[in-house]
């Protein structure tokens, strides 16, 4: 390359820069990258735990087609609504003690809240699945009278403890500023979960 094409090539560079600069400088400054790198980090998490819950439907209801399906939903449902009883709302006071601790630096207060969480999830989670559980199975002829329903029942009372465990996490990890990791966590993590289930 002679001096010729080299001045003509950074004109050009400078000519572009110049254009561009405007538009596309602000996706290099630190904070805004950060932010759109959590944000498409949280968008692909979450495609493909929509595709993988998708995944998950479409094979129950191939297995067992449509009373299948209707079992299936209103099991997760029932898992659902036993897993946000069993919660306790500590989900959103985690979010609201961690932030307030962090803030003060109080790593020692975070780890104590954490550590009464779950000696307050553990044992509740552990009863409520027991009772949906033994509930299921006296009263599911009530709720579905196909024969799957017991065996979806019994199944899915196994995944209310992780799944309360799941978001009392995700709770403390935007209580951290976190709030990517907890999208992922709790995007993955739930219909693992329920697939494992």
């Amino acid at each position: 390359m002679d001096r010729h094409e080299k001045s003509y090539a950074a004109r050009l560079r400078q000519k572009v820069s110049g254009v561009l600069e405007p538009l596309v400088g602000r996706f290099f400054d630190g904070h805004l990258r950060a932010a759109m790198l959590g944000s498409l980090a949280s968008l692909i998490t979450k495609a493909l735990a929509a595709v993988g819950s998708f995944a998950l439907t479409a094979l129950v209801a191939r297995r067992f087609h449509a009373a299948g399906s209707g079992d299936f939903a209103l099991g997760t449902t029932l898992l659902t609504i036993c897993s946000y009883v069993s919660l306790c709302g500590l989900d959103y006071a985690s979010t609201r003690a961690v932030a307030v601790f962090r803030a003060g630096d109080r790593y020692d207060a975070i780890r104590g809240w954490s550590g009464a969480g779950f000696r307050i999830l553990v044992p509740l989670g552990l009863v409520i699945s027991a009772a949906a559980w033994f509930a299921g199975r006296r009263y599911a002829g009530h709720l579905s009278p196909g024969p799957e329903f017991p065996m979806v029942l019994s199944a899915l009372c196994f995944a209310v403890l992780p799944i309360t465990a799941t978001r009392f996490i995700a709770g403390m990890l935007r209580g951290m500023r976190r709030f990517a990791a907890a999208d992922m966590f709790e995007s993955v993590a739930i219909p693992v979960g329920l697939s494992l289930a």
